[in-house]
């Protein structure tokens, strides 16, 4: 018997803690929500898994909406980076 694994070798960290995906899955548009509004300033990167970025947003507030809907169905990472240089990587897919 063999098993194998085969990862993409994007880690996800930060998951539930500093950031709200919603809906996950989504069709159109993806709600994003930062729970630390101190930080709510600075660039979110939408990424295929292949690590083409396929858009870039600047946020300026702890809520945006990003339209999904161009895009194809799939697994994408969300990379958020704050005004301190804090970062994080989240999942979504897009149906």
């Amino acid at each position: 018997v063999l098993v194998a694994e085969f990862s993409t070798g994007v880690k996800e960290n930060g998951h539930g803690s500093d950031m709200l995906l919603m809906p996950n899955p989504t069709k159109s548009v993806l709600e994003v929500q930062l729970k630390d509004r101190t930080a709510a300033t600075g660039l979110l990167t939408v990424m295929a898994l292949d690590g083409r970025v396929i858009l870039v947003h600047r946020v300026q507030g702890f809520r945006t909406v990003l339209d999904v809907a161009p895009l194809a169905s799939g697994l994408y990472t969300l990379n958020w980076r704050d005004q301190n240089g804090n970062s994080s990587t989240h999942r979504f897919v897009k149906e």
